[in-house]
Protein backbone atom coordinates (compact mmCIF):
# COMPACT_ATOMS: atom_id res chain seq x y z
CA UNK A 1 0.00 0.00 0.00
CA UNK A 2 1.29 3.46 -0.87
CA UNK A 3 2.23 5.71 1.99
CA UNK A 4 -0.15 8.52 2.87
CA UNK A 5 0.29 11.92 1.25
CA UNK A 6 1.31 13.45 4.57
CA UNK A 7 4.44 11.29 4.60
CA UNK A 8 5.73 12.77 1.33
CA UNK A 9 6.80 16.26 0.32
CA UNK A 10 6.36 17.48 -3.25
CA UNK A 11 9.60 18.02 -5.16
CA UNK A 12 7.90 19.43 -8.24
CA UNK A 13 5.91 18.65 -11.35
CA UNK A 14 7.42 17.77 -14.72
CA UNK A 15 5.99 18.00 -18.23
CA UNK A 16 7.71 15.77 -20.78
CA UNK A 17 7.46 13.85 -24.03
CA UNK A 18 8.91 10.30 -24.05
CA UNK A 19 11.62 9.83 -26.68
CA UNK A 20 13.22 6.83 -28.41
CA UNK A 21 16.28 5.66 -26.54
CA UNK A 22 19.51 4.29 -28.02
CA UNK A 23 21.62 2.40 -25.53
CA UNK A 24 25.12 3.75 -25.04
CA UNK A 25 27.87 1.07 -25.01
CA UNK A 26 29.18 0.36 -21.54
CA UNK A 27 26.16 1.74 -19.68
CA UNK A 28 23.27 -0.23 -18.24
CA UNK A 29 20.64 2.12 -19.61
CA UNK A 30 17.28 0.82 -20.71
CA UNK A 31 14.52 1.70 -23.19
CA UNK A 32 11.65 4.00 -22.18
CA UNK A 33 13.85 5.91 -19.74
CA UNK A 34 11.76 8.23 -17.60
CA UNK A 35 14.48 10.83 -17.15
CA UNK A 36 17.35 10.44 -19.62
CA UNK A 37 15.00 9.26 -22.36
CA UNK A 38 12.59 12.21 -22.20
CA UNK A 39 12.31 15.73 -23.61
CA UNK A 40 11.17 18.23 -20.97
CA UNK A 41 9.24 21.46 -21.31
CA UNK A 42 10.01 24.04 -20.15
CA UNK A 43 13.76 23.40 -20.10
CA UNK A 44 16.97 25.45 -20.57
CA UNK A 45 16.73 25.11 -24.36
CA UNK A 46 13.66 27.37 -24.17
CA UNK A 47 15.34 30.07 -22.03
CA UNK A 48 17.07 32.60 -24.26
CA UNK A 49 19.99 33.38 -21.96
CA UNK A 50 20.66 29.82 -20.77
CA UNK A 51 23.97 28.44 -21.96
CA UNK A 52 26.44 25.70 -21.16
CA UNK A 53 25.87 21.98 -21.16
CA UNK A 54 22.18 22.12 -20.16
CA UNK A 55 21.10 24.14 -23.20
CA UNK A 56 20.63 22.33 -26.54
CA UNK A 57 19.54 23.54 -29.95
CA UNK A 58 16.03 25.01 -29.47
CA UNK A 59 14.68 23.88 -32.86
CA UNK A 60 15.80 20.29 -32.41
CA UNK A 61 14.41 20.18 -28.88
CA UNK A 62 11.12 21.85 -29.85
CA UNK A 63 10.57 19.29 -32.60
CA UNK A 64 9.94 16.66 -29.91
CA UNK A 65 6.81 18.62 -29.00
CA UNK A 66 5.64 19.24 -32.57
CA UNK A 67 6.61 22.92 -32.55
CA UNK A 68 7.30 24.15 -36.12
CA UNK A 69 10.76 25.72 -36.60
CA UNK A 70 9.20 29.06 -37.45
CA UNK A 71 7.43 29.21 -34.08
CA UNK A 72 10.45 28.44 -31.90
CA UNK A 73 11.77 31.99 -31.44
CA UNK A 74 8.41 33.23 -30.20
CA UNK A 75 8.12 30.23 -27.85
CA UNK A 76 11.59 30.85 -26.43
CA UNK A 77 10.78 34.53 -25.86
CA UNK A 78 7.58 33.60 -24.05
CA UNK A 79 9.22 30.94 -21.85
CA UNK A 80 12.12 33.26 -21.01
CA UNK A 81 9.68 35.93 -19.82
CA UNK A 82 7.80 33.37 -17.74
CA UNK A 83 11.02 32.17 -16.12
CA UNK A 84 11.89 35.76 -15.24
CA UNK A 85 8.42 36.02 -13.68
CA UNK A 86 9.16 32.82 -11.66
CA UNK A 87 6.36 30.90 -13.34
CA UNK A 88 8.64 27.86 -13.16
CA UNK A 89 11.84 26.96 -11.31
CA UNK A 90 15.30 26.14 -12.61
CA UNK A 91 15.73 24.27 -14.82
CA UNK A 92 12.40 22.57 -15.62
CA UNK A 93 10.50 22.28 -12.34
CA UNK A 94 6.85 23.33 -12.40
CA UNK A 95 5.53 24.55 -9.03
CA UNK A 96 1.92 23.37 -9.37
CA UNK A 97 -0.61 21.77 -11.70
CA UNK A 98 -1.95 25.12 -12.89
CA UNK A 99 1.52 26.09 -14.13
CA UNK A 100 2.00 22.69 -15.75
CA UNK A 101 -1.24 22.97 -17.68
CA UNK A 102 -0.44 26.54 -18.67
CA UNK A 103 2.81 25.37 -20.27
CA UNK A 104 1.15 22.35 -21.87
CA UNK A 105 -1.30 24.70 -23.59
CA UNK A 106 1.63 26.38 -25.38
CA UNK A 107 2.42 23.21 -27.30
CA UNK A 108 0.58 21.85 -30.36
CA UNK A 109 0.70 18.14 -29.43
CA UNK A 110 -0.95 17.41 -26.10
CA UNK A 111 -1.21 13.73 -27.04
CA UNK A 112 2.58 13.44 -26.83
CA UNK A 113 2.81 14.94 -23.34
CA UNK A 114 2.99 13.36 -19.91
CA UNK A 115 2.65 15.17 -16.58
CA UNK A 116 4.15 13.66 -13.46
CA UNK A 117 4.64 14.72 -9.87
CA UNK A 118 7.66 13.70 -7.81
CA UNK A 119 7.59 13.53 -4.02
CA UNK A 120 10.17 12.54 -1.44
CA UNK A 121 9.74 10.87 1.96
CA UNK A 122 9.35 13.53 4.63
CA UNK A 123 12.07 11.87 6.68
CA UNK A 124 14.60 12.55 3.89
CA UNK A 125 13.75 16.19 3.21
CA UNK A 126 16.23 17.87 5.58
CA UNK A 127 19.09 15.72 4.28
CA UNK A 128 18.02 16.36 0.68
CA UNK A 129 18.01 20.13 1.17
CA UNK A 130 21.49 20.01 2.72
CA UNK A 131 22.70 17.80 -0.15
CA UNK A 132 21.41 20.16 -2.85
CA UNK A 133 22.36 23.48 -1.24
CA UNK A 134 25.76 24.72 -2.46
CA UNK A 135 28.18 25.93 0.22
CA UNK A 136 28.38 29.72 0.66
CA UNK A 137 31.16 31.50 -1.20
CA UNK A 138 32.67 34.47 0.67
CA UNK A 139 32.07 37.70 -1.21
CA UNK A 140 29.34 36.24 -3.44
CA UNK A 141 25.56 36.21 -3.18
CA UNK A 142 23.97 32.85 -2.25
CA UNK A 143 23.64 30.48 -5.21
CA UNK A 144 20.27 28.93 -6.03
CA UNK A 145 19.97 25.31 -4.97
CA UNK A 146 17.64 24.54 -7.89
CA UNK A 147 13.93 23.98 -8.34
CA UNK A 148 13.61 20.65 -6.55
CA UNK A 149 15.26 22.12 -3.47
CA UNK A 150 12.98 25.17 -3.62
CA UNK A 151 9.92 22.92 -3.79
CA UNK A 152 11.05 20.78 -0.86
CA UNK A 153 11.77 23.89 1.17
CA UNK A 154 8.10 24.88 0.76
CA UNK A 155 7.10 21.51 2.30
CA UNK A 156 3.86 21.06 0.37
CA UNK A 157 2.15 17.74 -0.36
CA UNK A 158 1.36 16.55 -3.87
CA UNK A 159 -1.79 18.06 -5.32
CA UNK A 160 -4.79 15.70 -5.42
CA UNK A 161 -6.06 13.88 -8.49
CA UNK A 162 -3.10 11.71 -9.41
CA UNK A 163 -2.58 8.10 -10.43
CA UNK A 164 0.14 6.19 -8.59
CA UNK A 165 2.97 5.01 -10.87
CA UNK A 166 5.51 3.65 -8.39
CA UNK A 167 8.84 4.59 -6.87
CA UNK A 168 12.21 5.51 -8.31
CA UNK A 169 15.65 6.45 -7.10
CA UNK A 170 16.64 9.82 -8.56
CA UNK A 171 19.80 11.89 -8.79
CA UNK A 172 19.00 15.46 -7.72
CA UNK A 173 22.48 16.98 -7.61
CA UNK A 174 22.20 20.67 -8.41
CA UNK A 175 18.50 20.76 -7.57
CA UNK A 176 17.33 19.07 -10.76
CA UNK A 177 16.42 15.48 -11.60
CA UNK A 178 19.10 14.35 -14.03
CA UNK A 179 18.46 10.61 -14.11
CA UNK A 180 16.98 7.74 -12.14
CA UNK A 181 17.07 4.02 -11.47
CA UNK A 182 14.20 3.63 -13.95
CA UNK A 183 16.71 4.50 -16.69
CA UNK A 184 18.69 1.32 -16.02
CA UNK A 185 18.32 -1.86 -18.06
CA UNK A 186 15.36 -3.74 -16.62
CA UNK A 187 16.66 -7.38 -16.65
CA UNK A 188 19.97 -6.32 -15.13
CA UNK A 189 18.27 -4.21 -12.47
CA UNK A 190 15.68 -6.82 -11.53
CA UNK A 191 18.27 -9.57 -11.16
CA UNK A 192 20.11 -7.57 -8.52
CA UNK A 193 17.52 -5.28 -6.95
CA UNK A 194 14.08 -6.83 -7.34
CA UNK A 195 11.14 -6.58 -9.74
CA UNK A 196 9.73 -3.47 -11.33
CA UNK A 197 6.07 -2.80 -11.96
CA UNK A 198 4.29 -2.29 -15.28
CA UNK A 199 5.48 1.34 -15.37
CA UNK A 200 9.12 0.28 -15.10
CA UNK A 201 9.34 1.60 -11.54
CA UNK A 202 9.98 0.00 -8.17
CA UNK A 203 6.73 -1.27 -6.63
CA UNK A 204 7.45 0.01 -3.11
CA UNK A 205 9.34 2.74 -1.32
CA UNK A 206 11.36 0.10 0.52
CA UNK A 207 12.46 -1.48 -2.76
CA UNK A 208 13.47 1.90 -4.21
CA UNK A 209 15.36 2.84 -1.04
CA UNK A 210 17.36 -0.42 -1.05
CA UNK A 211 18.28 -0.03 -4.72
CA UNK A 212 19.15 3.65 -4.30
CA UNK A 213 21.44 2.87 -1.37
CA UNK A 214 23.15 0.02 -3.23
CA UNK A 215 23.80 2.06 -6.38
CA UNK A 216 24.78 5.35 -4.76
CA UNK A 217 28.42 6.15 -5.55
CA UNK A 218 28.66 2.96 -7.64
CA UNK A 219 30.59 3.01 -10.93
CA UNK A 220 28.13 0.42 -12.28
CA UNK A 221 25.93 3.31 -13.48
CA UNK A 222 28.79 5.19 -15.12
CA UNK A 223 29.73 8.36 -13.29
CA UNK A 224 29.09 7.69 -9.58
CA UNK A 225 26.15 9.63 -8.20
CA UNK A 226 23.80 9.78 -5.22
CA UNK A 227 20.28 8.38 -5.61
CA UNK A 228 17.31 9.31 -3.42
CA UNK A 229 14.07 7.32 -3.22
CA UNK A 230 11.08 9.16 -4.68
CA UNK A 231 7.38 8.59 -5.29
CA UNK A 232 6.22 9.11 -8.89
CA UNK A 233 2.62 9.94 -9.79
CA UNK A 234 0.85 10.92 -13.02
CA UNK A 235 -1.76 13.59 -13.68
CA UNK A 236 -4.17 14.03 -16.55
CA UNK A 237 -3.68 17.08 -18.72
Amino acid sequence: MAAGDGEFVCGGYFLYAPQPWTREPGFERGPNCLWEGAAFFPDPWAIAWAGGELANDPRAEAAAFGVPPGDVDALVARVTALFDEQAFLWPNVLPDLAAARRFAAMLPRLDALRLIGVAFPAEDVEALIRFMTPPPQPGFAPTSAGGVCDMLSARRPLEAGFTELGYDGVDVAGGLVSDGLSDLQRPWFEESYGPRNAEGLCPSLENARRAAAALTESDVVGTPRTYWPARIVRYAL
